[in-house]
């Protein structure tokens, strides 16, 4: 519809209308939030369908309600019985949420109903801070430990596990392959869908990075936009070249939300306050807006518009040019 939506830590979901940023209604829950909400479709029956926001909370509560409806409280709460520092992810008429304490559940998007839990059994997989991924049928999990887990949408049952040997707190990127950001200073790839080694036509089967990859990095064609303190990177993936000289784009400070590639511009936000759009081709800035506080969730670029939340408790509706 017409709203962004924006968690807050002050345990709240806004839901703000794009064009006058005035508040349509809000979703309050028992702690602070740090992770983003979904939006989805739900089939309700008979032929209907809905959209649905579904928010994960640190007080471990799965909530979900209707996505444009200023009437409608929530349709649903679940809780999980751990705090939730990873966010979901929805698709199949599910979201999947996984726990603190390394549970992921399948939950059903009209009711909430839990369809499987992974591990069915046994322990849970260890901490899980990285947001989930979905792809064609099957679930990515990442974990502080280091193993990345493929877990069967459908079914809950396990495709694969990959251990990487350092902690992976970035979501896993899939474009051309999947790509897989770790603390340890590497960047994994392997075949969409694989856990195996096996060769990717024109890429490294891993990219070696200068520091530890705690945000994900974007990726175009054969380019991948990486955050790297304050600097931003960007990778030839045919031969992990610079694309651009390394020096090209220095924000000032840390960059520490994922960088968003949209039209012909990259754009992310530094921890001194600052949005920054940069030309994906040469580096080149193209603006910048300056906040009262740290800019760590990725901008939204909608229709010509780049919607920035800020450490400073507001939105930006930014004119992209």
């Amino acid at each position: 519809g017409r709203n962004v939506y924006v968690a807050s830590t002050d345990g709240t979901l806004y839901a703000l209308d794009q064009t006058t940023g005035n508040q349509v209604w809000t979703m309050r829950t028992d702690s602070r939030i740090t992770t983003t909400p979904e939006i989805a479709t739900a089939d309700v029956g008979e032929g209907v369908t809905s959209a649905m926001v579904v928010l994960a909370g640190d007080d471990g509560i799965v909530r979900a309600r209707d996505a444009l409806s200023d009437l409608q409280s929530e349709a649903w709460s679940v809780p999980l019985g751990s705090r939730i520092t990873s966010s979901p992810v929805v698709a199949e008429g599910r979201a999947f949420v996984a726990t603190s304490d390394g549970w992921v559940h399948a939950l059903g998007l009209t009711d909430g109903h839990q369809v499987w839990r992974y591990p069915a059994e046994g322990d849970g997989l260890g901490v899980v801070s990285a947001p989930l991924v979905y792809h064609e049928g099957v679930v990515y999990v990442g974990t502080e430990s280091g193993a990345l887990h493929l877990i069967e949408a459908a079914t809950g049952e396990a495709r694969c596990q990959f251990d990487t040997g350092a902690a992976i707190v970035a979501n896993p990127v899939i474009a051309d392959a999947l790509y897989l950001p770790t603390r340890g200073n590497t960047i994994f790839v392997r075949p969409i869908g694989q856990c195996d080694q096996g060769s990717v036509p024109g890429r490294l089967p891993l990219y070696g990075t200068e520091t530890a990859v705690e945000v994900a990095p974007a990726i175009r064609g054969d380019t991948m936009y990486l955050p790297a303190g304050r600097f931003l990177y960007a990778i030839d993936l045919r031969d992990n070249s610079h694309a651009w000289p390394a020096s090209t784009v220095d924000a000032g400070s840390l960059v520490s939300g994922a960088p968003v590639v949209a039209g012909e511009a990259v754009y992310f936000g530094t921890e001194d306050g600052l949005a920054i759009a940069v030309d994906a081709e040469s580096g080149e800035e193209l603006w910048r807006w300056q906040t009262d506080n740290f800019v760590r969730a990725s901008p939204a670029v909608v229709e010509g518009a780049v919607f920035v939340a800020s450490g400073d408790g507001r939105v930006y509706a930014l004119g992209d040019g």
